[in-house]
C-alpha cells in the first residue's frame, strides 16, 4: 500500500471518507480528486461483482485515496483477496460477540495475531520483490481491521468485542440498528442515538479508533462532537444524486421570470 489508514489514525485529526457501491473505477477516481482521503468500497450493498481487487486498489492509490474494501460478512475469500491486492484494510459488518471479532482478526492478520494465508509474491508485496520478512511483520502493523457493529446483539456484546486482541476500530451501523430495534429508518430516535453514543465514548475510552456514518454536514458534526474519529459521509451514489438535484436546482433558480 502506498499510503495506509493506520497512517491517517495516527495523525490523531478527525478523518471524512466516504462508501463507493458502484463498481467504476472512475467514481474511485473522482472522489480522490475531490478530497476524500480514504474511500470504503462496499461489497455488502453495492453492485460489486466478480471484484477485481487490484484494479480498484491501483485506481485508488493513482488518484491518492486510501482504499478499505467492506466485505460480504466474514468471508475469507473477500478479506485475503483485498489484502493481497494492496488495501489499506478491511470493514467487516454484523460483528455481534468477541467470536465474531476473534475470526475476523483471525483473517486479517498473519500469525502469532491471526491466522491470515500467507503468500508473499502478491501485489501487496511487490509480487515479490519486496522483502517477504517484513511484508509479513509490517502487514500486520498497518493493516486496519474495522469491525461493523449494527445489532443490538454486537451492542449487549460491545465491551467484549472492544477486550479483542487486534481490532484496530469500530464503526456504526444507525439503520440496521433502527430496523432491529423496530424503528426502521428512525436513525435519530433517542434509543439508537443513545446506544452509539455510549459505544463511541466506550471506544474512545479503550483507546479503539470509532466511526460513524454521516448522513449530512450536520450529523457530521454532531457525531464528531460526540467523540467519533472518523466519519463516513453518506455514498458515491447519494453524492452524486445530491450534486444533480443541487446544480437543477441553481439553474431554475437562476431562469427568467415567466411574463404574465
Amino acid at each position: 500500500m502506498v499510503k495506509s489508514f493506520r497512517e491517517l489514525m495516527r495523525r490523531g485529526e478527525k478523518l471524512i471518507g466516504t462508501f463507493m457501491m458502484t463498481d467504476s473505477q472512475e467514481v474511485l477516481e473522482i472522489l480522490g480528486e475531490g478530497g476524500f482521503e480514504f474511500v470504503v468500497i462496499d461489497e455488502e450493498h453495492g453492485g460489486l461483482q466478480d471484484v477485481c481487487y487490484s484494479n480498484l486498489v491501483r485506481t485508488a492509490e493513482a488518484a491518492g485515496v486510501i482504499p478499505i474494501f467492506r466485505t460480504p460478512g466474514l468471508v475469507e475469500d473477500s478479506v485475503k483477496r483485498a489484502l493481497d491486492a494492496g488495501a489499506s484494510g478491511v470493514m467487516i459488518p454484523n460483528v455481534s460477540s468477541a467470536d465474531d471479532a476473534r475470526m475476523a482478526v483471525s483473517l486479517s492478520k498473519f500469525p502469532p495475531i491471526g491466522h491470515r494465508g500467507a503468500c508473499p509474491y502478491v501485489r501487496a508485496n511487490h509480487y515479490g520483490e519486496g522483502d517477504k520478512q517484513a511484508y509479513f511483520r509490517k502487514s500486520n502493523e498497518e493493516v486496519a481491521l474495522i469491525l461493523l457493529v449494527e445489532g443490538p446483539e454486537g451492542v449487549a456484546n460491545f465491551d467484549e468485542i472492544l477486550e479483542v486482541e487486534g481490532v484496530d476500530a469500530v464503526f456504526f451501523g444507525p439503520f440496521d440498528l433502527s430496523v432491529a430495534m423496530g424503528i426502521p429508518g428512525e436513525i435519530d430516535d433517542p434509543r439508537v442515538v443513545e446506544a452509539i453514543r455510549t459505544m463511541i465514548h466506550k471506544a474512545n475510552a479503550k483507546g479503539v479508533f470509532a466511526g460513524m456514518l454521516g448522513v449530512d454536514a450536520a450529523a457530521t458534526q454532531r457525531w464528531i462532537q460526540e467523540g467519533a474519529d472518523f466519519i463516513l459521509v453518506m455514498q458515491d451514489t447519494l453524492l452524486l444524486l445530491k450534486a444533480c438535484k443541487d446544480i437543477l436546482a441553481e439553474i431554475k433558480a437562476a431562469a427568467p421570470a415567466k411574463a404574465e
